[in-house]
């Protein structure tokens, strides 16, 4: 990082500046091909050419990195400013949730003097991490509430934070909404990618039915005919389906309920734009016809409980099941106010949502020719984006949209809650409503509970439900484009930098207890000796018996007689094995098997490997099986299994050399975290009692992430990292007698006994000259001053 801080400096302010730590270039480079080292600053004229250059990093471990910066082109003309917007949003996020409110209280001091759009442009560019916060407002006090709420932990309008989830949703198409004067109205003026959708499917309505939705939405027209409201409300959906494209979000899946699977289809590309509009308004022009003939009525109590009753009302049938607690009745209309009735005498909460026919019944039939003569010809392509089906809870691949399943949308009952649990058992876990108004949040939230579920608009929406919709988006985990075409990113203002956590990441010694000053030494030792930590093999019960499955490769050395009884064990316990020589190529075999498992037997060799005579043949079989494995498929497990290489309670090691063997497994898996390799490690002479094949097949089987394992008569041990105890100090030596000294120089000798621990009573130093040694037998044969050395 340093060389790139400094390349870009060099490349900003035109000059090179001298390497600091060579004074004279190596003579193992020719430098006379015109590279040269920088032995002192330089200029670095313009060529009229954007400036280049490299910078490497060599890694000790083999891990290089290389980059080539340029010059950053000149800064133009400024730009003039776009627009205001009417509402502002900040995006904040941070590694950590303590980081996100370090951010949030950076900001809060940076912003009380910078424009907030400027502020906004400017956060824009940072990087999304997983904890987010956004505020919107429409002035820099709205704003700086929003961030003190957040600091305060306190809700705040236009204030949302969350974790980030997945980016992908479903998104779902309501088919009956909520409509009301100025829908949508601002969007129009302020959104280009909403007015540009709206315009043209305005222009296909306009063409096939006469009348202009736009111009309703812009209040120049009134939608007092039955048959406006269905195209009115695809209108809109696909406008905003448009809309959240342009925002940078991607669908998942798609879900349309009742005709809300129109603006599905055509979004996802099962249908173009004229088509759709040719399903929209002839469905509306039929519904049209049997106005006044039904109703119908949503119950909030299960389809289960709502059958049981409906012997009371024979005419009455079941349209939409839109959740476990949510159906919508199709209704004749003589019967409806008679329905209502008998449910509020039940305390059943019901309501009339507000129709004049009863559609996903049989009162629809009469129209179903008409409708589908108006269909003929309709060519649905396949789904560009995945597309469910609330007619059949199924995935709708695209060219079975035809006439035909256009009318069984219209007649068979939605089965919103059954497509909602299949999109959930299919994985996904986010929804988004399209719509003017959220009518399937509850529906979907009651079906999957543990879903993501987000609105676009609301009823009544004011300027700042958009931002507010891609703000809760945004912290949820979607990618969001937050910058508008005509908004270029503001390259002047310096926002704060990332607030880290300052957390050490280097281990703290625990403060030493006190300690007694007669004992300084031993003391100093104690907060060293509380580091220790040792292997020890704790037992374990066996685990539950489970069935192997699937293929597994018995690798064995050539000539090794054992391997049968492990094939044996293998189908024994439900596995299908195959014997594999080491020899072979095994990479072929687990290409050619796919296998479950690797079961290698190569400990059982342990002749010296040729020229290597301190190396097992079969740990460099081992090795070579490990990579072969690797090539074919990294995430089969590889078992190898030994007998007595390790010690556990009662069971000595027999085979050290076996040891190896599992020293391997432990450091291929440090080296390859994704790779499963494991030892298991058998007793060298079982006593005849007990059944190893099922004890080794209950651990191969067994789920966990244990690595090494040893399998024992008295049970399964499994290795464990614990505490040691404390070492026991070595007693200090005190010597007797006459000491002799002897083997160095002169001013080597001690001056007094007292330098010796515990004191020495007789010292004899013996200093013989320079490449001299002194015989042992004139050492014992001599005297000093009477005394005997000892």
């Amino acid at each position: 990082m340093g060389g790139v801080i400094k390349t870009v400096e060099a490349l900003r302010r035109g000059w090179v500046p001298p390497s600091l730590h060579v004074a004279e270039p190596t003579s193992l480079v020719d430098w006379s091909a015109g590279v040269r080292v920088v032995t002192e600053g330089v200029s670095w004229p313009e060529t009229g050419r954007p400036r280049r250059a490299g910078v490497s990093s060599f890694g000790i471990s083999g891990t290089n990195a290389h980059a080539i910066l340029e010059q950053a082109p000149a800064a133009g003309e400024p730009a003039s400013a776009p627009p205001a917007r009417a509402v502002v949003t900040w995006p904040l996020s941070a590694a950590t949730a303590r980081g996100l409110r370090g951010q949030a209280e950076r900001l809060r001091k940076f912003a009380v003097d910078h424009p907030p759009e400027a502020v906004a442009r400017g956060l824009a560019t940072r990087a999304a991490l997983r904890h987010r916060l956004c505020v919107t407002g429409s002035s820099a006090g709205e704003l700086a509430d929003g961030l003190d709420a957040f600091l305060a932990g306190c809700a705040a309008p236009g204030l949302v934070a969350a974790v980030a989830g997945p980016a992908g949703a479903v998104w779902v198409f309501p088919g009956h909404g909520r409509r009301w004067d100025g829908m949508c109205r601002d969007l129009l003026a302020a959104e280009p990618a909403f007015a540009a959708a709206v315009s043209e499917t305005d222009a296909e309505i306009r063409a096939a039915a006469g009348w202009s939705p736009e111009a309703v939405l812009r209040g120049e027209a009134t939608a007092t005919r039955p048959e406006v409201a269905q195209p009115l409300t695809f209108t809109v959906q696909v406008g905003l389906a448009r809309l959240w494209e342009s925002a940078g979000l991607r669908a998942s899946a798609m879900v349309g309920h009742s005709q809300g699977e129109i603006a599905a289809a055509h979004v996802a590309g099962v249908l173009t734009l004229a088509d759709a509009v040719r399903v929209v308004v002839s469905r509306a022009e039929a519904l049209a016809g049997i106005a006044g003939t039904g109703g119908m009525v949503a119950v909030a109590a299960p389809v289960d409980e709502i059958t049981a009753w409906l012997d009371d009302f024979p005419e009455v049938t079941v349209a939409v099941v839109n959740s476990p607690r949510s159906t919508v009745l199709s209704v004749p209309a003589k019967t409806l106010e008679k329905l209502l009735s008998w449910c509020d005498s039940r305390q059943i909460r019901a309501r009339d949502i507000g129709v004049d026919y009863a559609s996903h019944s049989p009162m629809v039939e009469p129209v179903l020719g008409t409708f589908r003569s108006a269909l003929a010809g309709l060519r649905p392509g396949r789904a560009k984006i995945p597309l469910f089906s609330s007619v059949t809870a199924a995935p709708l691949d695209g060219p079975d949209a035809d006439e035909d399943y256009w009318c069984a949308n219209l007649r068979n009952p939605v089965r919103f809650r059954d497509v909602t649990a299949a999109l959930a058992s299919a994985g996904h876990t986010g929804f988004l409503e399209v719509s003017a108004h959220p009518v399937l949040t509850s529906a979907v939230e009651e079906t999957v509970p543990d879903a993501t579920v987000l609105a676009t608009l609301h009823r009544g929406a004011s300027p700042a439900d958009w931002p507010e919709a891609l703000a809760t988006a945004w912290v949820h985990g979607h990618p969001v484009r937050w910058a508008r075409p005509d908004e270029p990113p503001d390259e002047g203002l310096d926002l704060p930098t990332y607030a880290f956590d300052q957390r050490g990441y280097w281990l703290t010694p625990p403060t030493p207890p006190a300690v007694r000053a007669a004992e300084p030494d031993t003391d100093a030792r104690a907060v060293p000796d509380s580091w220790r930590h040792s292997v020890v093999w704790r037992r374990r019960p066996l685990p539950a018996p489970l069935a192997l499955t699937g293929t597994w490769l018995v690798v064995h050395p050539a000539g090794d007689e054992s391997y049968p009884a492990y094939t044996r064990l293998l189908s024994g316990h439900g596995a299908k094995p195959v014997a594999v020589p080491v020899d072979a190529d095994i990479t072929a075999a687990v290409e050619a098997h796919v296998p479950e498992g690797v079961l290698s037997l190569c400990a059982a060799d342990l002749t010296p490997f040729p020229g290597h005579p301190a190396v097992p043949s079969g740990l460099a079989a081992a090795v070579t099986l490990l990579r072969a494995v690797g090539r074919a498929d990294p995430a089969v497990p590889v078992w190898s299994v030994t007998h007595g290489a390790v010690e556990t309670a009662g069971h000595p090691v027999t085979s050290p050399a076996q040891a190896l063997f599992h020293g391997l497994a432990l450091v291929g898996g440090l080296e390859e975290a994704g790779r499963r390799l494991h030892c298991v490690d058998l007793p060298a002479d079982p006593p005849a009692d007990f059944r190893w094949q099922d004890a080794l097949a209950a651990v191969l089987a067994a789920p966990g992430h244990e690595d090494v394992h040893a399998v024992r008569p008295d049970g399964w041990y499994v290795r464990r990292l614990v505490p040691s105890a404390a070492p026991r100090r070595a007693l200090t030596w005190r010597p007797r007698g006459t000491t002799v000294i002897t083997g160095g120089p002169a001013r080597s000798a001690p001056r007094s006994p007292a330098t010796w621990p515990g004191g020495a009573p007789r010292t004899c130093c013996w200093c013989p000259g320079a490449g001299r040694r002194p015989r042992a037998s004139t050492i014992c044969a001599g005297s000093w001053r009477g005394m005997a050395p000892r």
